[in-house]
């Protein structure tokens, strides 16, 4: 067993799968809709207008390797301070 979805009892669970729809639209190949979608996602969250499937999505490309998380990730905070 890998994951576990819970949702209430005597309705289906939710679709969990709908912030992926853009990557089946638009122009580009299949990478470049995928970093749109994150890219859209990161401004969100940037503004304070980050959705759930947003969270979700963000933390799914920050577990699976696809979004740099770190002081390297970022020129400024990998200065030295002193």
């Amino acid at each position: 067993m890998t994951r576990i979805f819970r949702h209430p009892s005597g309705k289906p669970p939710l679709d969990d799968l709908a912030r992926f729809a853009p990557l089946l639209a638009g122009e580009g190949d299949w990478a470049t809709r995928l970093a749109n979608l994150l890219y859209s996602a990161i401004e969100r969250w940037s503004r304070n207008e980050c959705s759930g499937d947003d969270a979700s999505l963000l933390d799914e490309a920050l577990q699976a390797g696809l979004l740099p998380n770190g002081r390297q990730a970022n020129v400024e905070l990998a200065k030295p301070r002193g």
